[in-house]
């Protein structure tokens, strides 16, 4: 259903029921915090159900059968939490799936622009060599790493099938999240603090492997603060 159709789907009531129906909608809008779009979806789909449910209600007073028809959704305040917990789940499970995806190519971009002294890598230098001496130069990379990987791994059965082969609660998915996230957001600091300080210049490697790990410190924040915003109300 076109969220933009709450309104049309509550004129299907009396008119003695929509105000009944409508509070509850504005409490649920309230509690939920999510975007404005997923928030008119939702709102949609409860509305759909509220009206049918009314509408089946065998009393005669319209006002009574939406008070009868609120009782059997619960406290509005309750079914928020129920789409905050799922969608804290696909949260995780997308910041999951963007750490994951962009690691690889984050770090490949770094390997190749820093050596372990700060310099520009010596293209002869052996893949082995490269990443010992950024981790040489940058002890904190790999333990942050040990982090990162496996809470990212574990962010990602927040839903999708990584969640049915291996399923986890949408709470704990979406620690994982914050967690992969911090960490991930602490790897790129570190890597760009190293390359004002530690590089003599400002090479078009360096520059590309700083601009990919503040694009995606902007992204992981975004994600972050979106998950731990649907955890606090699950």
């Amino acid at each position: 259903m076109d969220p933009r159709d709450v309104n049309a789907v509550l004129n299907d009531l009396e008119p003695a029921a929509r105000p009944v129906v409508a509070g509850y909608l504005r409490e649920l809008s309230a509690a939920l915090p999510v975007s404005r779009r997923v928030r008119a979806a939702i709102l949609a789909e409860i509305a759909d159900g509220l009206v049918e449910e009314v509408n089946a209600t065998r009393v005669h007073d319209p006002a009574a059968a939406a008070r009868a028809a609120l009782l059997a959704f619960g406290n509005p305040r309750d079914l928020a939490a129920q789409f905050a917990r799922e969608l804290t789940g696909i949260a995780a499970h997308r910041t999951g799936v963007g750490l994951v995806g962009t690691g690889p190519l984050v770090g490949g971009i770094w390997l190749i622009a820093l050596s372990a002294g700060g310099r520009p890598v010596n293209g002869g230098q052996s893949l082995p060599a490269r990443v010992i001496g950024l981790f040489s130069e940058l002890p904190l990379i790999p333990v942050l790493l040990m982090i990162v990987i496996p809470a990212a791994l574990l962010a990602l059965a927040g839903s999708g099938r990584a969640a049915r082969i291996h399923p986890l609660a949408t709470g704990a998915a979406g620690v994982a999240a914050l967690i992969a996230a911090a960490g991930c957001a602490a790897a790129d600091v570190t890597l760009i603090a190293h390359a004002l300080h530690a590089v003599g210049g400002w090479s078009t490697a360096v520059i590309l492997a700083a601009s990919a790990s503040a694009v995606r410190l902007t992204l992981v924040a975004v994600s972050a603060r979106r998950c731990a915003r649907l955890r606090a109300a699950s």
